[in-house]
Formats: structure tokens, sequence, C-alpha cells
């Protein structure tokens, strides 16, 4: 039986082993009571580390419940090029919604992805250029290990996703042990490579911007984050207005 995820002292940080390493490389702890962050310069390319807890809430009346389910661990890098690439499993790519959401923001689905990716697919602003990329016998070989355990059921996030400016990985969620600088060290490593890989290359043909939003989201995250919250909100808002007011002028014809 896994034994269970609490904090009792900083050695029970399921990041401890990965952030030694983070600082010995010359990123900073940074203070955060949601989860472990270490930002900063790798190689010249900057940086964010994060390990969160995730958990599960529910309520029976006015109880609540919270089950851990473990932790997650996410990377965000630098990297030079302005495209949009995501790589989701196949099945969740062929269905109907999926493949209208992907048309109507003007992704296009890659299929014919080299050996070890069977079973995903990349989801690209520019099919030719994720097609170069793919094509890059190094890149192919470390895209099946950065996609190990991502895209299953219950792992809602693409495992490596590229933005204009910025590459990214968000880990299955694991137990506290499973966080091992064995385990991630070659994860940072590989996607350090993978952003060299893709700086390489000729620039896409069909370029992507980033949207003020995510600028807003890169440059001040909990700033960022609030506005958005604030927009969902002002919709569930807008909607619940608009259908009151539908009930009150059919109640009042």
């Amino acid at each position: 039986m896994a034994a269970p995820l609490v904090y009792r002292t900083p050695e029970d940080d399921p990041g401890l082993e990965l952030g030694r390493h983070l600082i010995e490389q010359g990123l900073e702890r940074q203070p955060d009571k949601g989860a472990a962050i270490w930002s900063g310069s790798l190689d010249g390319r900057r940086v964010e580390v994060a390990v969160a807890r995730q958990k599960r809430t529910r309520y029976v009346g006015d109880i609540r419940y919270s089950k851990q389910l473990g932790f997650m661990l996410s990377i965000r890098m630098d990297c030079a090029v302005k495209t949009r690439l995501a790589f989701v499993r196949e099945g969740l790519a062929r269905q109907g919604f999926v493949r209208w959401l992907h048309a109507r923001f003007g992704r296009q689905q890659v299929r014919d992805m080299p050996e070890g990716l069977e079973g995903f697919c990349a989801v690209a602003a520019d099919a030719d250029w994720t097609r170069n990329l793919l094509a890059k016998p190094r890149a192919a070989a470390l895209l099946p290990d950065l996609l190990a355990g991502t895209g299953r059921q219950g792992h809602k996030l693409p495992g490596v996703q590229l933005m204009p400016g910025e590459l990214s990985y968000t880990s299955p969620t694991l137990e506290g042990e499973a966080f091992t600088l064995e385990r991630f060290k070659p994860v940072l490593e590989g996607l350090q490579t993978l952003a060299s890989i893709a700086e390489q290359l000729p620039p896409p043909a069909q370029p992507s911007e980033q949207a003020g939003l995510e600028r807003l989201l890169r440059g001040d995250p909990k700033k960022g984050a609030l506005i958005l919250i604030a927009i969902v909100l002002g919709g569930v808002l807008l909607v619940s207005a608009l259908f009151i007011g539908l009930l009150i002028w059919v109640a009042t014809r």
C-alpha cells in the first residue's frame, strides 16, 4: 500500500531531490503556497519547473471531502518558435466535437506519426513544419519518453505542447515517491534538446502569435489567472442574466 501523500517536513516534499538539482543548476525556489516552483535560466534558456498537489473535492451536503490524488510536474521553457503544436491521444482527436474545435481554431491533425508514437496525434497550426520536426531522428526518439503516460484517462492536458515562444511539459498525476531525479532529469534535458531542435528548423510558413492573455499569463501568471477567472465568471453571469430575462419575458406574455 502506498504511503500517504502528505507534507510533514521539507524532506517529505516530493520535489526535494529534483529541487536540489535545479538549485545546483542555478534555478531559485519561488515562494508559493500552492506549489513548489523553481525558476531561472538553464544554458541561457528561461525555465520554470513546478510540482503541484492534485486533489479531487466533492460535497455531501455542507461537508466537503478532499481526496489526495498525487502530484503533477510541469515544466515551461523559452523556445523561439512561433507556432502551436500539441500531442493528444488519437482516440480523442477522432471525436467529432474535437475535430470541429480544431478546425474552428485553424488546427490541423497530423496522424502519420513516427515509430514509437503510435496512438498519438499531433494537433498543429502548421502541419508541414510539424512533419519536418517529426522527421528529425533525435526529436522522434525523444517524444515517446516525454509523452509516456500522458493523454490517458484522467490526464487532461497535453503532455508536450509548443506555443509561440514557449515549450511546455505536463506529467501524469503521480505519487510522491515517483518524483525522483532519476525520472525527471531526462525529461528536463529532453525538453531542452527538443527546444533546440525546433529552433534550428526553418520557421513555420504559417507563424502563430501570442494572444494578449497568453502574454499576460507568462509575464504575471497570478494576475492573468485572476483576469481569466473574471472573464469566465462574467460570462456565466451574463448567460444567467439572459436566461432570467427570458423567463421573465415568457412569464409576462
